[in-house]
């Protein structure tokens, strides 16, 4: 387990570390998750906008109640549910969102974007056929990866799809 999750991680850094400039679009982001962990990945602000996203080949995309395109907005009632989970939520069954079309084998992960005590948004993946295992789910939230507590960013204007890396701040 350990090498491959260094590796996963080391992934997400070169992401973070390697970009020119100060600011990463979230559908870099969402890539680099869809490499790592096999999955679609959409990263939506606190009102329900679709802020970037990335598609893993042979994962369908969930069509119902999701608007894929960036800029368009999920459900509202989706939102809601994704709003009122407060902690990474991972194997969630996705009919519990509100999702009455999807395979019973799709599993998916919730993880809140909160920075400074404020919720943002959260970031959605899910895959079919497989649970996530203990190094997805690490990979996912821990803090220590900006792999998506996204604790060593800061957004200037929630609705806008780009992070700002705070110069000068240490993550972990």
């Amino acid at each position: 387990m350990g090498v491959q999750l260094l590796d996963k991680t080391r992934k997400i850094n070169k992401l973070l570390h390697n970009n020119s400039s100060s600011k990463v679009v979230f559908n870099d982001i969402c890539e680099v998750l869809t490499e790592i962990l096999d999955s679609n990945v959409l990263v939506i602000s606190k009102k329900g906008k679709v802020l970037g996203g990335s598609k893993c080949e042979g994962v369908p995309y969930i069509t119902e109640l999701i608007e894929r395109e960036i800029g368009k907005h999920v459900d509202d009632m989706l939102n809601e549910r994704l709003l009122s989970i407060l902690s990474t939520k991972e194997n969630v069954n996705l009919q519990t969102l509100g999702f009455e079309h999807v395979n019973s084998s799709c599993y998916g992960i919730i993880n809140p974007i909160d920075i400074a005590g404020e919720r943002l948004g959260t970031v959605f993946m899910y895959r079919n056929d497989r649970p996530y295992d203990i190094e997805d789910i690490i990979v996912s939230k821990d803090n220590r990866y900006p792999g998506l507590s996204l604790s060593c960013f800061s957004v200037p204007v929630p609705e806008h799809p780009v992070l700002c890396v705070r110069p000068g701040r240490r993550c972990c």
